[in-house]
C-alpha cells in the first residue's frame, strides 16, 4: 500500500485507486477500471489465477524481493510458469515475468522459467559508503540494547538531527516498548541544556496506511526521526534521510513440526543476506553507520541465505489452492523448490481430515521417482473444499466456517475469525489483570473477543467519538477493531456469494461456537493437563499424540500468560483446553526442557466432544 502510493505520488497522475496505480491486500482494494499497474500480495493473485489460471488480466507480472522464497512466492512461481505455458498452447500473447531482487543467485531462477525463455539484467544500484560496528559479546537484551543504540547515536553533537535511524526489531510488541522508551525520553530530558528532541515512529506489516505515511514521510529539521520497523523495512519501502541502522540480528518465522501437525511463531537468527539488505537501508541516499547488536563470531554462524518458506511451514493452504487450480496431484506441480515428502503427506491428510478434497478413484498421474505413492495421489475439491478455497483464510479457519453453519452460529465464527485475524487487539503496555476483569469469560479467550467486538459495536453505535472513548478507556486497538469490521463484511460477502443465508448467532450458548471449531477445523489442537508441570507452571500435552503408539516424543505446552486462562496453580488449570495459536521462544534449554506458549485459548468440556 505504501509502495503504491509511493509511485502514484511519483507519477502524478491521480491518487491511489483513482489513476493508473492500485492495490489490492486482502479485505481491502483501491483499483479501478483505470488501473494499469496494481501492487498485490501473492495471496490476491493466486485467487485470481483459480478463476483465470492463463491470468489474462495482466501484461506483465513482477515478483519482487524473490530471494525471500514465502510459500506463497513459490507457489506464484509455479502458477506464472504455467500461465505462460497455457498461453503458448491457446496461442494467446505470451505472459512476461520479472523476477526482481538485490541479493539473489539467479541460477535456480534461470533453471526453473528455462534458459532459453530468460534473460539476466545486472543493474547496479547507487550505494553510498557505509561503515558497519559490531558488538564485542552477544548483549543479553537485544531491545534494550537497541535503545541504548539510539540514545549513544543521538547524543553525539557531531551528528545532525536530519540524520534519521532505523531500528530493525522482531515483532509489534518490541516495537512499542522501544518506541516507548525513547519518546519518554523527551519528557524526562528536556530540561536538560543540551536537550535534542527525538520522535520514534513505530513501522510494521499490520499498522494502518496514516501511521505508515506519517512514519515515511516525516520530516523535521529540529527533530530526530527513528522508525522502529519489523523486515517490512528490509525492501519493499524507501525511506528518506535514514543514516543510521541499528540491526537486532533477529526476526521471527513459522516453525512448523510434521510429526505433532502445529505450527508456532518462533525467534530466529536472520541470514546474512538479511543482514546485508538492512546495511543498505543506511546507504540508500547518504553515507551510513550501521550498528549491529551481535558479534562477528554470531554473524559467521548464520546461514547465507535465509532457507525457502516451504521446507518449515505447513502446506495445507498451497496444497488446497493448486488443487483448486486443477492440478489433481501436488507433485506434478512445476515447484522452484520441491516440498518435504512428510509435510506434503501431512497437508493431504489435513485436508483430507477436514473434509476439503477427497481422493480421486481414477489415478492416472505418471510417479515421480522422488515421492513414494503415499503422496502420489489424483486429488479433487469437495463441496466443502470449494467453499473453503474462495475464503482468504487458513484452511482451519475456513473450516470452522463451515462447520458452524452446522451449528447455527455462523454470525458469531464470521465475528470470532475477524477478530482473531487482527489479535491481539490489547495494547502490549495494557494491564493485563484488568483486562481479564473487564471482559472475562469461562470458556475463555474466544468468547471475550466476541464480547469485545460486541461493547465495541454498542459503544460506538450512535456516536464514533465515544467508541474512540471507549476504545482508549479499556486499553484497546480502535484501529484493529475497526480492522474487524471491515474483514467480517468482507468475509459474509463471500459467503453470500456462495448463496449462504444462514447467518445465525448462538446468543450466549457458545459451546455451540466452541464445538463448531473441535468438529474438524482445531480438533487436532485440543490439550490435555499433564501430571507433570512445566517447571512452576502447569503443562499441557496433544490429546491426538498421547494417545499415539510411534513412540514419538510429545511436545510440552503451556499456556500464555496473557491468556484469560492462564493460571500458574495447577489446581485451577483447565483440564481440557483447545488453542488457536501457539508461540516459542529462543532458548539454550534442550528439547526436552522446550515448552511452547498457546494464545486464543478455550476451555474444552464433554460434550464439546460428542459430536
Amino acid at each position: 500500500m505504501t509502495a503504491a502510493s509511493f509511485v502514484a505520488s511519483e507519477i502524478g497522475e491521480g491518487d491511489v485507486g483513482k489513476g493508473p496505480i492500485g492495490y489490492q491486500v486482502r479485505f481491502e482494494a483501491q483499483r479501478s477500471p483505470t488501473t494499469r499497474v496494481c501492487f498485490m500480495t501473492e495471496g490476491i493473485l493466486i485467487r485470481e489465477a483459480i478463476l483465470d489460471p492463463e491470468l489474462m488480466n495482466y501484461g506483465v507480472v513482477i515478483l519482487d524481493e524473490a530471494h525471500e522464497r514465502s510459500l506463497d512466492t513459490d507457489v506464484l512461481f509455479g502458477i506464472v510458469w504455467r500461465a505462460h505455458q497455457l498461453r503458448r498452447e491457446s496461442h494467446q500473447p505470451d505472459l512476461k515475468v520479472i523476477v526482481m531482487s538485490a541479493t539473489l543467485d539467479p541460477a535456480p531462477f534461470v533453471n526453473f522459467f528455462g534458459k532459453s525463455l530468460t534473460k539476466v539484467l545486472y543493474i547496479e544500484g547507487k550505494q553510498h559508503p557505509i561503515k558497519v560496528f559490531s558488538c564485542n559479546r552477544d548483549p543479553p537484551d537485544y531491545i534494550t540494547a537497541s535503545v541504548e543504540a539510539v540514545f549513544r547515536i543521538h547524543g553525539q553533537p557531531s551528528s545532525s538531527l536530519d540524520e534519521g535511524i532505523i531500528v530493525f526489531l522482531t515483532g509489534e510488541e518490541e516495537i512499542i516498548r522501544c518506541c516507548k522508551e525513547i519518546n519518554q525520553s523527551n519528557n524526562t530530558n528536556r530540561n536538560d541544556p543540551n536537550f535534542r528532541e527525538i520522535r520514534a515512529f513505530p513501522l510494521y506489516s499490520r499498522l494502518n496506511n496514516e501511521k505508515q505515511d506519517e512514519a515515511i514521510k516525516f520530516r523535521n529539521s529540529k527533530v530526530r526521526k527513528v522508525i522502529v520497523a519489523t523486515n517490512i523495512a528490509e525492501t519493499s519501502l524507501t525511506i528518506e534521510g535514514i543514516n543510521f541502522v541499528v540491526d537486532c540480528g533477529f526476526t521471527k518465522s513459522v516453525s512448523y513440526n510434521n510429526v505433532t501437525g502445529m505450527e508456532t511463531l518462533e525467534l530466529r537468527p536472520i541470514s546474512k543476506a538479511q543482514a546485508w539488505q538492512r546495511t543498505g537501508r543506511a546507504g540508500r541516499t547518504n553515507a551510513g553507520i550501521v550498528f549491529r547488536l551481535y558479534t562477528d563470531k554470531f554473524y559467521q554462524q548464520i546461514p547465507t541465505h535465509t532457507p525457502p518458506e516451504i521446507l518449515s511451514t505447513p502446506l495445507d493452504s498451497a496444497v488446497l489452492n493448486i488443487i483448486a487450480l486443477g492440478i489433481s496431484n501436488p507433485i506434478s506441480f512445476h515447484w522452484i523448490t520441491p516440498p518435504p515428502e512428510r509435510a506434503l503427506q501431512r497437508a493431504i491428510s489435513d485436508l483430507i481430515f477436514l473434509e476439503a478434497i477427497k481422493v480421486s478413484e481414477n489415478c492416472s498421474n505418471k510417479l515421480n521417482e522422488n515421492y513414494s505413492s503415499k503422496v502420489q495421489k489424483s486429488l479433487t475439491l469437495t463441496p466443502i473444499g470449494m467453499q473453503m478455497s474462495q475464503l482468504p483464510l487458513s484452511p482451519k479457519l475456513a473450516r470452522a466456517l463451515v462447520s458452524a453453519m452446522d451449528y447455527e452460529c455462523l454470525a458469531d465464527m464470521l465475528t470470532l475469525v475477524s477478530m482473531v485475524y487482527v489479535s491481539p487487539v490489547t495494547y502490549p503496555s495494557q494491564n493485563q489483570q484488568h483486562f481479564k476483569k473487564d471482559f472475562y469469560h469461562p470458556s475463555g479467550d474466544l468468547v471475550s473477543l466476541i464480547l469485545i467486538y460486541r461493547k465495541f459495536l454498542a459503544a460506538k453505535k450512535n456516536d464514533p467519538i465515544a467508541g474512540r472513548k471507549w476504545c482508549k478507556d479499556n486499553g484497546l486497538n480502535e484501529n484493529r477493531l475497526r480492522t474487524a469490521l471491515k474483514v467480517r463484511t468482507s468475509l459474509k460477502e463471500i459467503l453470500q456469494t456462495q448463496n449462504i443465508k444462514n447467518f445465525k448467532s448462538c446468543g450466549e450458548e457458545y459451546h455451540r461456537l466452541i464445538s463448531a471449531l473441535v468438529q474438524k477445523a482445531f480438533r487436532n489442537q485440543i490439550v490435555r493437563l499433564a501430571s507433570k508441570g512445566c517447571g512452576m507452571l502447569p503443562c499441557y500435552t496433544p490429546i491426538r499424540y498421547v494417545e499415539d503408539s510411534n513412540g514419538s516424543k510429545f511436545e510440552s505446552l503451556t499456556i500464555h500468560p496473557e491468556s484469560t486462562l492462564f493460571s500458574p496453580n495447577t489446581n485451577a488449570a483447565p483440564h481440557r483446553l483447545v488453542f488457536l495459536d501457539a508461540v516459542g521462544n529462543l532458548t539454550n534449554t534442550s528439547a526436552a526442557e522446550y515448552t511452547t506458549q498457546m494464545r486464543l485459548c478455550a476451555r474444552i468440556e464433554k460434550d464439546h466432544l460428542v459430536l
